[in-house]
């Protein structure tokens, strides 16, 4: 009887984990700000010199890149540190985390042959990210969404 309590415990104090970052992730979702930022990268066209990195961006460009591909940035690293569930959150993010990473790659990977600090891994977190999201069928983030509604609801015992 100790090891369910323990257990259900545990899941509780997870799910408790998860509610600050969500709140501040889906305050960002709720902004027109954000929506207005990330249809802008998401549709940004390949750079013409392919040596311009993102710090090459018109100032107005520069700053919706900077918002947008770091909120994913943040989001992924809060995935890779185990704050926030990798299933359900590229579920919930996955068209818009491959759009964005499709939209930016050259960009960064300007930037990163370009680095005066030389960090050649600049934003590696949301690159491999963006490719795991990229690999999820449609059906199957459907099916982890679905999954984790029933698993949410099953009575804990």
């Amino acid at each position: 009887m100790s090891s369910v309590l323990a257990i259900r415990q545990q899941r509780l104090s997870r799910r408790a984990n998860h509610i600050p970052t969500m709140a501040n992730i889906m305050a960002e979702f709720r902004s027109a700000k954000f929506h207005e930022h990330h249809r802008l990268i998401a549709t940004l066209p390949p750079p013409v010199d392919v040596t311009s990195g993102f710090s090459d961006l018109p100032s107005e460009t520069r700053e919706a890149f900077f918002n947008i591909v770091y909120f994913y940035q943040m989001l992924v690293t809060q995935i890779a540190i185990g704050v926030l569930d990798e299933d359900i959150m590229l579920a919930q993010v996955r068209s818009r985390l491959v759009s964005i990473w499709d939209a930016s790659e050259p960009y960064i990977r300007a930037e990163r042959a370009n680095n005066p600090y030389g960090d050649k891994h600049m934003l590696s977190l949301l690159e491999y990210y963006a490719n795991r999201a990229r690999e999820l069928p449609e059906a199957s983030a459907q099916a982890i969404l679905v999954r984790t509604l029933r698993t949410s609801a099953a009575p804990n015992t």
